[in-house]
């Protein structure tokens, strides 16, 4: 069992699942979703293993770096954010956001930390539960969203 975020099966399942049936013909992938950062379920062996962000300072657990992401923004054809050019940091933190979260908070993440390194922080009016959701809102309203660039 590998738990993981939606993104990441998107991205990786086909692949994985193939080079898995290539070099060990009769193993089985199950994915699980990754609904928070807990890591009790690898302790209980419930999960074999959990792809995502994991506190470090775990003992007992092997934490190995699979790769390093960065995030693009995102809006719909037409958003006036476009209008704008150069599209500036305090530009793209002003505008509304849609945001995924899987614990629901408002901030805190990866794209708040790099704005708040600017000096600015972003008006997140929308949590919804996955990337491709951030996507969809994006694509049919004026929020705009930041998701990985892979």
């Amino acid at each position: 069992t590998i738990r993981a975020n939606e993104a990441f099966v998107l991205i990786f399942a086909a692949g994985l699942s193939a080079a898995v049936a290539n070099a060990a013909p009769g193993i089985r992938l199950r994915f699980a979703p990754r609904s928070d950062k807990d890591v009790q379920s690898l302790r209980d062996a419930a999960v074999d293993l959990d792809i995502g962000v994991l506190p470090m300072d775990s003992g007992e657990l092997r934490c190995q770096t699979l790769f390093q992401d960065g995030y693009v923004g995102l809006a719909r054809i037409g958003h006036p954010i476009f209008d704008a050019d150069p599209i500036t940091v305090e530009n793209y933190a002003a505008w509304g956001h849609v945001v995924f979260s899987p614990q629901a908070d408002f901030g805190g993440g990866p794209v708040d930390r790099a704005l708040a390194e600017h000096g600015v922080h972003r008006d997140v009016r929308l949590i919804v539960p996955s990337f491709p959701a951030v996507i969809a809102v994006a694509a049919a309203s004026d929020l705009i969203g930041a998701i990985p660039n892979s």
